[in-house]
């Protein structure tokens, strides 16, 4: 069920008005929650709860968002947005302390929502840290139903996360490939990340860093140790040189055939 909130245009209906006491865009986005909640008042009132698997998302990060802290990518060359001063003037951070936002390479343009309720077949109350990404959703439905894919190429890049679903602590996904609004990829994997550019390869600014020739202090790509830098702050491509061999081996492997065949070698 596709919703129009809260996208652009911010267009809070006249019941939402005022509701949220953060403006515009933020009755806009109480009326998503109000949206969500009468369908699932529905689902209870008609008995349907019990045996119907919600899944709540969203297709990238927050658009309205601001951060205050500097990277080594920066340039010293980023300033808030009026978007994101407005959210700010309501102490509000759409994409919490991730780096960046819809449309870039980095973790506050990807990182999203994930909420699942099924009464009938899953305990609630629970949280997860396993790598899930939207394409997943295929893989687990087929396996969940007991469906079969519809040909070799059905859910090509689809890993089921049933079991992380069902309780267990990770899913069959070994890493995770981003790409960015300009074409920029990026391969996240054991807590590391690998960015082929510089830059955010989307809105933020700077969008794209050229490497400099001759410079060896201003690197072809971004490495980011994320279990220890989760905001993306420090660049390592030069000192881990090897791990960047590593990643983009992987990633040049996914284009030639699929995520799943390079996971299954």
């Amino acid at each position: 069920m596709p919703l129009n909130s809260p996208h652009l245009p911010v267009s809070p209906s006249a019941a939402a008005k005022g509701k949220s006491e953060a403006g515009d865009y933020g009755d806009f986005t109480w009326e998503t929650d109000r949206v969500v909640g009468r369908v699932m008042e529905a689902l209870r009132k008609t008995g349907d709860a019990e045996n119907t698997l919600v899944l709540f998302t969203s297709d990238n990060g927050g658009l309205w968002h601001w951060w205050d802290f500097r990277t080594d990518d920066d340039m010293g060359k980023v300033s808030i947005t009026p978007r994101g001063q407005y959210v700010k003037d309501f102490s509000h951070q759409s994409n919490a302390d991730w780096r960046g936002t819809k449309a870039d390479i980095y973790e506050g343009g990807h990182r999203v929502p994930f909420i699942v309720s099924w009464p009938g077949g899953f305990t609630g109350g629970r949280t997860s840290d396993a790598l899930v990404e939207l394409t997943d959703v295929y893989a687990t439905i087929t396996e969940l139903t007991g469906a079969k894919q519809q040909n070799g190429t059905s859910g090509m890049d689809s890993i089921s996360f049933l079991d992380v679903l069902q309780g267990k602590p990770e899913t069959a996904r070994p890493f995770s490939v981003h790409h960015s609004l300009s074409g920029m990829f990026a391969l996240r994997k054991d807590g590391w990340k690998m960015v082929e550019g510089r830059g955010s390869g989307g809105f933020t600014r700077p969008r794209r860093i050229q490497e400099i020739p001759g410079k060896p202090t201003t690197p072809a790509g971004q490495l980011y140790h994320l279990e220890e830098d989760f905001q993306e702050k420090k660049n390592l491509w030069q000192s881990h040189s090897e791990r960047v061999e590593e990643y983009q081996k992987i990633l040049n492997q996914i284009r030639e055939s699929s995520l799943r065949d390079v996971a299954e070698e």
